[in-house]
């Protein structure tokens, strides 16, 4: 019995003396890229005692300063027997409380390891930023080069030889390739319906400008690089036992960088990365060159930003911010300069960036504000003077497949059949076949298993397993699906023997990808081949598709010219360049199968390029065929166990080494084991193919102690709280009481056996070879007599005399059944007397040989059974079903040999699948399953137009009859056809027709035009070629004319800031004129010439159908135009309504601004300021921008207050712009215009202009006066004899008039001086008045101080001040 102990730093945590550690280990974790790094996690409940309680702070009492964090791990370790099992961290769960009292802790261990599922979380691949070291120019040349010869990188001293290749795949127009045809009559130019015809024109020019244009391609990247990306991410070590640069069929895997339908780039906008900021770092974030990195945004306050954007000059701009890869907020300018975002930043994996998108050239400045409320940090960074990128740059991270991280992992481990399992920091990757293959250490078990408790199970999971891609939507991939009722690709495998009677469940490995079945272009002229294969990545209607990521092997090609476009509209001759070597995409690994037979297939299906069978190697038959077969093999159990296993063996056994119990030997599948105790249960599967090379038995593996045996009388309860674990780790427990005696099974009939020596025997008394004294056999088994799982080991004669037979024991007629498990060695299957029951014989399925519809099948039977079988042959069926539900051959003969049938009437071109059976009175045994092709014949199918009916306005039904589905079979049928005479080809339209059988079939046609000519024509196509049978004619009828409605929709309006009124326009008679009239509206400045309006078009969807109108423009007066559109309403052959979008281009005018700051004051007044339009503006400040000559101008229009009236304003400095003017307009009592005016400039200009006024009230009549000596306390009536004053003294009068009014001083004898001066309104106003400085002597001095009317000399109100000095 081992010990635990639980250390929190070096202090050993009180644990209850019944604790007990689970681990389960399952052969499913190392399948499963996302569980491979689960390590030990366990959860304890230790008591409330003193040392716990000290190192737990008493965490219940919440009064306690500085108690307990429970929100943080602590660091901790695990002993056992004080010796070091695991490190990692604790975390305190809760306390349990009885009667209020703490009575113990709930902590859970958590290895220093977690799940990689855990480390990825949902993150995709778009977060994966190292990939953007492969970020490059998306332009002609550059595409070019991809499809060409691959790009290639260099950083951080690292080689990436072709990281980026641009494969002959296409999301839009589709490809093909016509040396015949002649254009423009068989296509248009490109772009067109009809797709790019890849064919090398002789003569170039603008008709027969067609082949791949660069905007229809997209890059792909290594596989390699993203797994490499992963690593950089996550800090991850991946081995290099699979993932290294020699494995071909895994380094040469690309994914194709598609995220969305049609082309990559929308439009001429070009987008620019904001970069480079100052770095900053604070508490809750960080600011690299070109990303801000958030954390622990969800704890506290939050995180606030503004982002500010800034351009040096007027643009129309886009500013996106992206968060980990996905946009988190975006604005659009309208020619503008500057733009603003804000809001909360959440926490972020890969960062914030921030992107700047447009048509325009420019320089920004973009400046991030930040502000943690929490603790108040801040941030102001910028990234000055950005220059806008002139060339589209393709980075990766925007355009890697809408993925998750941890979905492409599980993807690739699907793919290639990998485990893994982390050692040391190093995740170990490799196959599975490798991974058991690895090693080759044997544990021996016999002594230390409980055998009361023992299970054998049938180990076959399932009745079927389906091999398939999520992904086989594409064009021609789904019509494969239509034809042959099987995905593209797909394998459905069933026992190879035939057994289906298993778990009726089918197990489904799906890969997350797209599985594309590309097609080896034909010359349409005589049908011969090109060296061209393509994608046509379009889904069954031929639109547009995103589908799922797709990997595929590029290969570099030659051999057929092909045409590329740099230009999308014929130029010049420039606009094509002529190819010989590019990239095409492929499912295998070559294109010749004598270099390379791998591929992506499950299926072995018939190559797109070769169109044969000969790429063998597919995912099932190099990375799943050993592994399936061990689980659906005939001698396949499911062995359980209980056993008492010592510490050294728990702690160093690997999943992959190999247990040996009772001679036999085991594969290990799951187990649990309790390592306090030793206590475990094991789920076993026999591997009764394995070779033992070494055993390691009793010293329990390198550096281990002996094996510790089940000590007597402490056997684990059967099926006492046990814990059974199945492959995906569902956890199952059964309680049963000990104490209740566990009922004995029912005894095995069993037959006499006899004693023999167990050394070598001769016939006489023991073990021999048939009736062969000459052939020595011994065993090992703890009894005389062999038991089932003993080993029986024979010399050389014997064991070539037995093969996989039976052992005669010649004394008691005893037969043993036995199975070679190694050269010369033997495992018993069957040990009984004379009462061996009967067993199946044994069959195998050879290769067959085949030609165009014939085969010769081939079986052996190995064992003839007990009894002998009776009959013998076998089952064949075409495609890849089960062969039992298809023909039976019966094959003559009963004893142990090779047998063959030939078959005929078979279908060329094709794949059948074929099992051999032998029947005796126990049963019939089946053989494993086997597929063979028949080759390819030379005919075509031939196919007859019959006829045309329910001939209606818009639709009508085309028949046609299969005549021979040729050789091979068909598999593409329906017809041709197209509006008018003539004879409609593939080029036109195709009406498609399901199923493979001969016989009549029809179409429907829909969508067609009334009263209308058709010509169509049936055809049929095989892998030999198409036939076609006679054109024939029908009429689609006429309509009746009801009238409908013409709508006039806002379309694109280019240059100046315009809008357009749209209309609804009804009609009721067809092929009438009408006329409209639509306001357009120029919201910068007046229209002054219909000439400004440069172009006007009309569109209906995406069709240009300007040519049905007549356009008049008309001025309006000041910012209208009237533009009228004359045309006729739809005859009765069109569609009633009909919705037009108006396009107008109006190039605005080059634009200067002048900037005019005004300083002025006209007081007892009120202000109105208005421009030149007469709107009323806000005053001191105004910026006109408008083209060069544009007048301008600002009225300033002041009213005098009431009961005042102006009489003068201060001079107008005007220090102006050149072409800037102010002058007073208009000047009266009560009002008085200044205008500012001028004329906009060939620059940007600044101007200011100042003045300053008044307004008075009328003069006072009257007034009264009151004085104080001082600045402060009560005024008094003014003294009869004056006011007497000291030096320097201050004195205030309080005067209150009715009316405006000055005053003035009689001299400066006694006073110096006295403000203010003058008084404009009526109402109290105080004066302060100054007394000259006395020095004695003087005598007396006096001063009158005097109140005057405005504009008058004769004073109303006067006081005399005096000094009154010695003489």
């Amino acid at each position: 019995m081992q010990t635990l102990q639980v250390y929190i730093g070096e202090t050993r945590l009180d644990l209850f003396s019944d604790e007990s550690i689970n681990v389960t280990q399952s052969i499913q974790n190392i399948k499963d890229i996302s569980k491979i790094f689960t390590d030990f996690s366990r959860s304890f409940t230790v008591p409330a005692s003193k040392t716990n309680n000290k190192i737990f702070k008493h965490y219940n009492n919440k009064n306690i300063v500085g108690g307990f964090d429970a929100r943080k791990k602590v660091e901790a370790r695990l002993e056992i027997n004080n010796k070091p099992f695991r490190s990692g961290k604790i975390r305190l769960d809760g306390v349990n409380l009885k009667g209020g009292v703490t009575s113990s802790y709930k902590i859970t261990f958590i290895g220093n390891t977690v799940n990689l599922k855990d480390i990825v979380a949902e993150e995709k691949l778009e977060t994966l930023d190292w990939l953007d070291n492969f970020t490059l120019n998306y332009s002609a040349t550059r595409v070019k080069t991809a499809l060409q010869e691959g790009i290639g990188f260099t950083f951080n001293e690292q080689v990436y030889p072709q990281a980026i290749v641009a494969p002959l795949i296409t999301n839009t127009t589709r490809l093909f390739y016509d040396s015949a045809a002649t254009p423009p009559d068989a296509y248009p130019a490109y772009p067109n319906e009809q797709g790019g015809n890849l064919y090398v024109q002789p003569t170039y020019d603008a008709t027969t400008h067609s082949g791949v244009y660069y905007e229809e391609l997209e890059y792909a990247i290594r596989v390699h690089l993203i797994v490499k990306a992963i690593e950089q991410e996550y800090n991850l070590v991946f081995s290099t036992d699979f993932f290294n640069e020699t494995n071909l069929e895994y380094y040469n895997l690309y994914m194709w960088l598609h995220r969305d339908k049609g082309r990559t780039f929308e439009g001429d906008a070009i987008t620019t990365l904001a970069a480079p900021f100052e770095e900053g770092t604070r508490s809750r974030f960080r600011l690299f060159q070109d990303k801000l990195i958030v954390f622990n945004a969800d704890v506290g306050s939050k995180i606030n930003y503004t982002l500010n954007v800034t351009t040096n000059t007027p643009a129309t701009f886009k500013v996106i911010v992206k968060k980990d890869g996905a946009t988190y907020n975006s604005t659009t300018v309208e020619n503008g300069t500057t733009v603003q975002l804000s809001g909360i930043l959440q926490s972020s994996s890969t960062g914030y960036k921030v992107y700047v998108e447009s048509e325009d050239v420019f320089t920004f400045t973009a400046t991030w504000d930040i502000l943690d409320v929490f603790n108040g940090d801040e941030l102001t960074s910028s990234a000055t003077n950005v220059q806008m990128n002139t060339i589209r740059e393709f980075i990766i991270t925007e355009n890697t497949p809408n993925m998750k991280i941890i979905d492409f992992l599980n993807g690739l481990f699907k793919t290639f059949n990998l485990t893994a399992y982390e050692q040391d920091g190093t995740i170990y990757i490799d196959t599975l076949d490798r991974y058991y293959a690895a090693s080759t250490n044997v544990w021996e078990l016999d002594r230390h298993v409980d055998s009361k408790d023992e299970v054998v199970d049938n180990a076959l999971p399932f009745q079927e397993i389906d091999f398939k891609y999520k992904g086989t939507n594409t064009f021609l991939a789904k019509k494969h699906t239509n034809v042959f009722a099987q995905e593209w690709g797909e394998l459905r495998y069933t026992s190879e023997d035939g057994f289906n009677d298993a778990s009726p469940n089918v197990y489904s490995v799906e890969l997350p990808f797209e599985h594309m079945k590309f097609e080896r272009l034909l010359d349409n002229a005589d049908k011969s081949n090109t060296d061209v294969m393509y994608g046509w990545f379009a889904d069954d209607k031929g639109s547009s598709y995103v589908g799922e990521p797709l990997i595929f092997y590029p290969i570099q090609n030659s051999g057929t010219d092909i045409q590329f476009l740099n230009n999308e509209n014929y130029v010049d001759a420039n606009s094509r360049t002529i190819i010989d070597t590019y990239f095409v995409p492929s499912n295998s690994l070559s294109l010749d199968s004598a270099v390379s037979t791998s591929n992506l297939n499950f299926y072995l299906q018939a190559n797109e390029y070769t169109f044969t069978p000969a790429f063998t190697g597919t995912l099932f038959a190099k990375f799943y065929r050993t592994y399936i077969r061990n689980v659906f093999d005939v001698r396949n159990r499911l062995t359980k166990l209980t056993a008492k296993l010592p510490l050294n063996f728990l702690l160093k056994f690997q999943l992959n080494d190999k247990i040996r119990f009772r001679g036999n030997y085991y594969k290990i599948n799951s187990i649990t084991s309790d390592l306090l105790t030793g206590k475990a249960t094991l789920e076993l599967i026999n591997q009764y193919d394995f070779v033992e090379t070494t055993i390691n038995i009793e010293d329990g593996g390198e550096g281990g102690g002996e094996l510790i045996p089940v000590p007597e009388g402490d056997l684990p309860c059967p099926l006492a709280d046990s814990t059974f674990w199945t492959v995906d780790s569902t956890e199952v427990t059964v309680d049963r009481d000990c104490s209740v005696p566990i009922p004995e099974p029912e005894p095995e009939i069993t037959c006499e056996t006899r004693m023999f020596a167990s050394s070598v025997v001769t016939s006489s008394d023991g073990l021999a070879c048939a009736l062969s004294n000459t052939r020595s056999l011994w065993h090992d088994g703890s009894f005389t007599y062999p038991q089932v799982g003993d080993r029986i080991y024979a010399d050389a004669n014997c064991e070539t005399f037995i093969g996989d037979g039976f052992i005669k024991v010649t004394d008691e007629d005893t037969t043993l059944q036995v199975v070679r498990t190694a050269p010369n060695l033997f495992s018993v299957v069957v040990a009984k007397s004379s009462c061996i029951s009967d067993f199946l014989p044994t069959v195998v399925t050879n290769s067959a040989t085949a030609d165009d519809n014939s085969a010769t099948l081939s079986g052996a039977v190995t064992n003839v059974g007990q009894q002998p079988y009776t009959i013998r042959g076998f089952y064949y069926i075409l495609g890849t079903g089960s062969p039992l539900s298809g023909t039976r051959v019966e094959v003559s003969g009963t004893d142990i040999n090779t047998y063959t049938a030939n078959i005929t009437g078979l279908q060329s071109g094709q794949t059948y699948s074929v099992v051999s059976f032998a029947t005796n009175n126990v049963g019939t045994a089946y053989g494993n399953i086997v597929q063979f092709f028949t080759s390819t014949a030379t005919s075509a199918p031939s196919v007859t137009t019959v006829s045309s009916q329910d001939v209606l306005g818009t639709s009508a039904v085309l028949n046609g009859n299969i005549n021979d589905v040729g050789s091979p079979n068909y598999f593409e049928k329906g017809f041709y056809w197209k509006e008018g005479s003539g004879t409609p080809t593939s080029s036109d339209n195709i009406e498609y027709v399901g199923g493979t059988n001969s016989g009549a079939f029809n179409g429907t046609l829909t969508g067609l035009n009334y009263s209308t000519l058709h010509s169509f024509r049936a055809f049929a196509t095989n892998s030999v070629g198409t036939d076609t049978g006679v054109t024939l004619e029908f009429t689609t009828l006429a309509p009746t004319c009801n009238g409908g409605t013409l709508s006039f929709t806002n379309g694109t309006l280019t240059g100046y800031n315009m809008s357009i009124d749209t209309g609804v326009l009804p009609y009721s008679s067809c092929s009438s004129s009408y006329d409209i009239d639509l306001d357009l509206y120029n919201n910068d400045t007046e229209w002054t010439s219909t000439s400004q309006v440069t172009s006007i078009t009309v569109f209906e969807g995406s069709t240009d159908v300007t040519s049905e109108f007549t356009i008049t423009k008309t001025l309006g007066g000041g910012n209208r135009m009237i533009l009228n559109f004359a045309s006729t309403t739809p005859d009765i052959f069109d569609l009633p309504n009909r919705t037009f979008t108006i396009n107008v281009t109006a190039p605005a005018a080059v634009t200067y601004q002048t900037d005019i700051t005004v300083t002025q004051s006209v007081d007892n007044s009120s202000l109105v300021v208005t421009n030149s339009t007469g709107t009323v503006v806000a005053p001191n400040s105004h910026t006109v921008i408008a083209g060069e000559g544009k007048a301008y101008s600002f009225t300033y229009t002041y009213t005098a207050d009431s009961g005042y009236s102006f009489t003068g304003i201060g001079n107008i400095q005007n220090v102006l712009g050149n072409g800037v003017n102010v002058v007073i307009d208009s000047y009266t009592a009560s009002t008085i215009t200044v205008i500012i005016s001028g004329v906009i400039g060939s620059s940007n200009q600044t101007a200011t202009a100042s003045w300053n006024g008044n307004a008075i009230a009328q003069p006072a009549t009257s007034a009264t006066l009151q004085y104080r000596i001082g600045t402060s306390g009560d005024f008094f009536d003014i003294p009869v004899g004056g006011i007497e004053v000291a030096s320097q003294q201050t004195i205030q009068i309080e005067v209150v008039a009715d009316g405006g009014y000055y005053v003035g001083l009689s001299n400066n004898n006694a006073i110096a001086s006295v403000t203010p001066i003058t008084v404009y309104g009526g109402g109290t106003q105080i004066h302060t008045l100054t007394s000259q400085t006395f020095t004695g002597g003087e005598g007396l001095l006096k001063t009158s101080f005097r109140v005057y009317p405005t504009a008058s000399v004769s004073s109303i109100a006067s006081a005399v001040l005096f000094y009154q000095g010695s003489i």
